[in-house]
């Protein structure tokens, strides 16, 4: 391997020269250039360890630059690897083509930390819903700003599944359900993030129908200048199911306002906690959920500061028709508002390894 090298330096009688150096023996300057060749290696052994991260994340896209990259397709999802890739995806689906299904490959920022440069447009809207699938892969997005004030707005804006229905044979032309909900988004952290709207806002969506998020958590702040506002979702409609699911930052809106739901109208909430700083509004304030409609929320518990006029609850701002069960409450927070529906713990009760597990977390979670 060697040799090759020898013949671009000056070989003569015996002797050898490299790099201006003249060597008595050719021997002497085989073994010069071996060690100068070993350096070398191990050099750039060095250079490629400590630029390694900044390779991993040039090849993951950096931050947002506002505008998009077509992703490639695998097994039939999008492959997410970029903020650029997302963005496509978004204004995919909110152009019509509302059935397709994506899976992040890396985490994304959307925006620096403190910075609202790029502003979001949410996934899916009322003329154009959401009705895919969106794997988040355990990877998170960053930075998400949703500016304004318009309905259904989150990092999902609106989200609906078909409800499936068949005749029941009876000759009575009635329908009956079919299946379960559909599990659409699932598997997402949502991390520094900013989300305003109207009515329907939510960290992860704005508004689901027939729908599930599963997995997913949400931290940063959420405002909504009207109803239905809640940290992981505003409005879940008719069977929706959030499971699995925590918030923390803030919310903030006016009526219908919870920690993890601002609207829950015969869906279920289960397995999910909101440890939010604040949640507050005027009427109709809870914990968890704002107002519980004919809905099932069981096995979650709440540790943030509540406040509103009416109806305000460590939990529930109003429940109506509900199941609830296996619901508990930081007490430091309890002071004047209602406890219906949940049960008083300590901080120290509530943070032990074994409440956690009991809402299917880890402790590390």
């Amino acid at each position: 391997m060697f040799s090759a090298l020898y013949f671009e330096f000056k070989i003569s009688y015996n002797c050898i020269c490299i790099s201006g150096v003249v060597y008595p023996s050719l021997e002497e300057g085989r073994y010069c250039m071996k060690k100068k060749i070993l350096s070398l290696i191990i050099a750039l052994c060095m250079l490629l360890t400590f630029t390694q991260p900044v390779l991993s994340v040039l090849a993951a896209g950096g931050v947002w630059n506002g505008g998009t990259a077509v992703p490639s397709l695998s097994g039939g999802y999008y492959q997410i690897a970029s903020a650029e890739n997302l963005a496509w995806f978004a204004s995919q689906v909110n152009s019509g083509s509302s059935s397709i299904k994506a899976k992040l490959t890396a985490d994304i920022s959307l925006n620096e930390e403190g910075s609202k440069e790029h502003v979001w447009t949410p996934i899916g809207t009322e003329s154009s819903p959401f009705k895919g699938e969106f794997d988040g892969n355990g990877f998170t997005i960053s930075g998400l700003f949703v500016d304004g004030s318009n309905d259904y707005s989150g990092l999902f804006g609106y989200v609906y599944a078909d409800k499936p229905n068949v005749d029941d044979n009876d000759n009575t032309s009635e329908t009956i359900f079919v299946a379960e909900p559909v599990k659409m988004i699932y598997n997402l952290k949502v991390t520094n993030a900013s989300v305003s709207g109207g009515q329907n806002v939510g960290g992860i969506a704005g508004y689901i129908h027939y729908a599930i998020i599963s997995g997913c958590s949400f931290s940063g702040t959420v405002n909504g200048a009207n109803n239905s506002v809640g940290g992981i979702c505003g409005y879940a409609f008719n069977y929706s199911v959030v499971e699995q699911c925590y918030s923390e930052g803030s919310v903030s809106g006016v009526i219908r306002v919870g920690g993890i739901l601002g609207y829950n109208s015969a869906g279920t909430l289960t397995n999910s906690y909101s440890t939010a700083a604040q949640t507050s509004g005027n009427v109709m304030v809870g914990g968890l959920v704002g107002y519980n409609n004919n809905g099932t929320v069981k096995t979650c518990y709440v540790s943030s500061k509540v406040t509103g006029s009416s109806q305000v609850g460590v939990a529930f701002g109003n429940t109506v028709g509900a199941n609830v069960s296996s619901i508990i409450f930081d007490g430091t927070y309890k002071t004047n508002l209602l406890t219906t529906g949940a049960t008083e713990k300590t901080p120290a009760q509530m943070t032990g390894s074994s409440s956690v597990s009991n809402i299917g977390f880890s402790s590390s979670d």
